[in-house]
């Protein structure tokens, strides 16, 4: 039935397999997209410390058999003039100095009168405030560095890419059945084993990562079936577009199971671009019959998809919209929390103008530039400025803020500069999962895990990979 469904619109082109140093860039980016991913979101430290020696043995192998494998030099798998491989060492030799020089205990000021933490042991250097913290940076940030410069190899094609985001999305799609399943038992451990005090869904121990992860993943899964159903693809596969169709489900789904607000809004809205793009696609390809079935279809899912949400977890949403119980109102319970964090920030910036204060460091620092009568708002969850680039500024200064800043500039440039003409259909989508979390970081916290921020990452870097510059759009016309 379904095979009959997408009759007449088969293109029977035939592709190459990838190469192996292209299957063998999946693996590693797999596992170091897969790892983060399942193990509460990157965020638990003790989980953590493997990650920058996967990354960057992972790395040199790879480099190491490929180079072997290879019968004859073609492209370089170091983009050796890549401003981003620059930048990148550059930020990660700020991370290695405040781990380094962290170090700083808090005392009594008998002159001041008041509490304060001592200097660095050497004060004219990058330092963080505790060694630990500081180290965790890095087991955030090498991996990230590392999956860029895959990503950015030349050694990867366009395909290689879009593999990458197959399995992603399938990856992805089976984290929010296992979340489903672990959210109907009613477990309140994650993997029926770690006890979790607050709300959590699939791996993820903060529901707003959970939402911007899933948020993203249902524009992955919607550029991909876009890709395969509007021609692009060597052809019409079947068995690709009912399991990215499915992704995609899963995807609104997860979002919503999330929890999160923001997260359960922004997935319903999204869906209108999606449907938009899918059905203008399909609409001119598919005879008057099959545009009856694939609009009853898609009324079927979404209904499906309302059903279960309603159906599973009406309780919970209603909660999770429910104000509580206080004079406040919504716009101000929102915004009053995060406001004085956004302001206390940004003084610690004036104060650690080049290097920040280290990794974690906010925590410590936030209730010293608060007046004492407002210490009482130093409360759980106030480790996170709720303004990820704030956050980023007051911990890693002017000099981490400008190399990340322009490692993003770079990539948007290569996504969406000029010089590539007019960006596919079947990247808008994942752009404005790109953008939407972008979007969020500015009132709360995604890429305070590793997990959203190397998704975010393996997005943004391979939209500038999979799209063609106007002289191949020229060579292939």
């Amino acid at each position: 039935m379904t095979a009959r469904f997408f009759s007449g619109a088969t293109i029977s082109r035939s592709s190459s397999p990838l190469s192996r140093v292209e299957v063998g860039a999946l693996a590693l980016l797999s596992a170091l997209l897969f790892y983060p991913a399942w193990l509460r979101g990157g965020t638990h430290a003790a989980w953590t410390w493997p990650l920058p020696w996967l990354a960057i043995g992972g790395w040199v192998l790879w480099l190491t058999l490929a180079a072997r494998s290879r019968k004859e030099p073609r492209r370089p798998l170091i983009a050796w003039r890549d401003p981003v491989f620059w930048l990148g060492l550059l930020f990660l030799g700020l991370l290695l100095l405040q781990w380094w020089n962290a170090g700083r205990a808090l005392y009594y000021d008998t002159e001041l009168r008041a509490w304060a933490y001592s200097s660095p042991r050497h004060p004219a250097l990058p330092s963080a405030i505790t060694s630990a913290e500081a180290r965790q940076m890095l087991d955030w940030f090498v991996p990230a560095w590392v999956i860029l410069q895959v990503i950015r190899s030349p050694a990867l094609s366009a395909r290689s890419v879009r593999a990458l985001w197959r399995v992603l999305v399938v990856n992805s799609s089976i984290m929010a059945v296992f979340g489903l399943v672990q959210f109907l038992s009613g477990t309140t451990d994650m993997y029926w084993c770690v006890p979790m005090r607050p709300h959590f869904f699939a791996s993820f121990g903060y529901p707003n990562h959970a939402g911007s992860y899933f948020l993203m993943v249902e524009g992955l899964a919607a550029g991909m079936l876009l890709y395969e159903l509007s021609g692009n693809g060597d052809r019409l596969r079947v068995g690709r577009i009912v399991l990215l169709s499915a992704g995609l489900f899963l995807g609104v789904l997860g979002a919503n199971f999330a929890l999160s607000r923001a997260s359960i809004i922004l997935s319903w809205v999204f869906l209108l671009p999606i449907l938009f793009l899918l059905a203008r696609s399909l609409w001119v390809r598919f005879q008057p019959a099959q545009r009856v079935n694939l609009a009853a279809a898609t009324v079927a899912v979404l209904l499906l998809g309302v059903l279960l949400t309603v159906g599973m977890g009406r309780d919970a949403i209603r909660t999770e919209f429910k104000p509580e119980n206080d004079q406040k109102t919504f716009l101000t319970r929102e915004t009053d929390f995060r406001w004085f964090q956004m302001k206390t920030a940004f003084h610690i910036w004036q104060d650690y103008p080049w290097y920040g204060v280290g990794g974690w460091g906010y925590r410590y620092l936030m209730a010293h530039y608060l007046p004492p009568d407002q210490w009482n708002r130093v409360t759980e969850g106030k480790a996170n400025v709720h303004n990820d680039p704030l956050q980023f500024l007051a911990e890693f200064g002017l000099v981490g803020a400008l190399s990340l800043g322009g490692t993003i500039g770079i990539l948007m440039r290569a996504a969406f500069g000029r010089r590539r003409g007019r960006i596919p259909s079947y990247l808008i989508l994942p752009a404005i999962g790109v953008f939407l979390v972008a979007g969020q970081s500015l009132i709360d916290l995604p890429f305070r895990s590793p997990a959203v921020l190397y998704l975010w990452i393996a997005i943004l870097a391979g939209i500038g990979r999979a799209r063609p510059i106007r002289q191949e759009l020229a060579q292939s016309s």
